[in-house]
C-alpha cells in the first residue's frame, strides 16, 4: 500500500495545505563514470517524479543528486499520488530534526 511509504506526520495534516517533504527514490549506483555519471543516472531516475509532480501542478520541486531524492510542497493527496509511484522509497515530512 503506498500510505506505508509516507511518514505519518505528512498523513495527519489537512489535505487542503501544502507541507514540505522529501520524496525519496531508490538508491541509484554511481558506478565507474564517478560523480558526473552518478548526476546524470539520478537526473534520469529522477524525471519521472518531475513530470508526475508537473501533472500534479506542483511548481517549484527541486532534485538532491547525492541522496537520489526531491524536495517539493505538496497536499496529503498530492503525497499519496506520489507514493503510489514504484520508484518511490519514501516521503518524509521535510522539517528541522534533531540528531544527536
Amino acid at each position: 500500500m503506498s500510505a506505508d511509504k509516507v511518514d505519518p506526520a505528512i498523513l495527519r495534516q489537512d489535505g487542503d495545505r501544502g507541507v514540505p517533504v522529501v520524496i525519496e527514490l531508490h538508491a541509484v549506483p554511481a558506478g565507474e563514470a564517478g560523480l558526473g555519471g552518478l548526476a546524470e543516472r539520478v537526473n534520469d531516475a529522477q524525471a519521472g517524479v518531475f513530470a508526475h509532480l508537473n501533472e500534479l501542478g506542483v511548481a517549484g520541486a527541486r532534485g538532491l543528486t547525492l541522496t537520489n531524492a526531491v524536495l517539493a510542497t505538496l497536499t496529503r493527496d498530492q503525497v499519496l499520488a506520489v507514493a503510489a509511484r514504484p520508484d518511490v522509497r519514501k516521503i518524509l515530512l521535510d522539517e528541522p530534526r534533531q540528531v544527536i
